[in-house]
């Protein structure tokens, strides 16, 4: 959890060097986690950058499933919380995720700035963009979401921590952005009446033969530069 650890604290004296150490432990437990292989293509400033990683890496700053590996979780989730502090602060956050863009290695920060894109939509319009031209990163947000609606998430872990720290952990992981998918939609079926519990970033409408589509509206903001 973002409070554990020096992590925040070191966040809060000095971003600059904060931001660096946790850039070098996720990128350095990446590659010993997944090696080189496995990863996506991210092209930031032009230059087609691999972010190694998995689905697992990906959740990552979620707390989970890296059962041995909390100081990574905690730092990442440090960072996540800083950001929050920045935005609620009225600071300009754009100079930092440009960096985090250019030196990532991890899927881990992908997770973790789209997280951060929830809170703040507006940053998909900028810097975060590079973001919304990998379809497997939509892909792995839908599947963290909807395991979230499905009750697995980490916050069954403290139960047995104390109330204050439970109290902590509850409002991390139930933020309300948290609830959001970067696309999301009605089933495409026509016997799907039911009510929508997850509201989307960017909406979908359901195109021929029962496919999803995004909108026009969607295609607008996910745009090509």
């Amino acid at each position: 959890m973002y409070f554990r650890g020096p992590f925040l604290p070191f966040l809060r004296t000095s971003p600059e060097y904060g931001i660096s150490f946790v850039v070098k432990l996720t990128n350095f437990a990446t590659r010993r986690f997944s090696g080189a292989e496995r990863g996506l293509a991210v092209t930031v400033d032009g230059a087609v950058r691999k972010w190694l990683g998995d689905p697992r890496v990906f959740q990552w700053p979620q707390g989970w499933p890296l059962s041995d590996g909390s100081l990574v979780e905690s730092a990442l989730m440090a960072l996540e919380r800083w950001f929050y502090e920045s935005i609620d602060a009225g600071m300009a956050i754009d100079p930092w995720i440009e960096r985090i863009m250019r030196e990532s290695e991890s899927l881990a920060f992908a997770s973790l700035l789209i997280e951060v894109g929830k809170r703040a939509p507006s940053l998909f319009g900028g810097v975060l963009k590079p973001l919304l031209h990998v379809w497997e990163l939509w892909d792995l947000d839908f599947q963290l979401a909807t395991q979230r609606l499905n009750g697995t998430i980490a916050l069954a872990s403290w139960m047995l921590e104390s109330p204050q720290l439970t109290s902590l952990a509850r409002d991390w992981y139930g933020m309300p952005h948290r609830r959001q998918m970067l696309i999301s939609g009605r089933s495409c079926s026509r016997h799907d009446d039911g009510p929508r519990r997850v509201s989307p970033v960017f909406s979908t409408s359901c195109g021929p033969n029962g496919h999803h589509s995004l909108t026009s509206t969607a295609i607008h903001q996910a745009s090509a530069i």
